[in-house]
């Protein structure tokens, strides 16, 4: 039983670092290239 919640921990853990890794990466994405490369709905339409 606490190899499997062992396993689990690993697996949660594991997980989330992933998770964090992609944030960082597109939060530095963002930033090198800056706002043109953003999604069309975070920019002002044009009138």
């Amino acid at each position: 039983m606490t190899s499997l919640v062992r396993a689990h921990g690993a697996l949660v853990g594991s997980r989330r670092k992933a998770l964090h890794h992609l944030i960082m990466k597109l939060y530095k994405r963002k930033h090198q290239y800056g706002p043109q490369y953003l999604p069309s709905t975070q920019t002002p339409a044009p009138s």
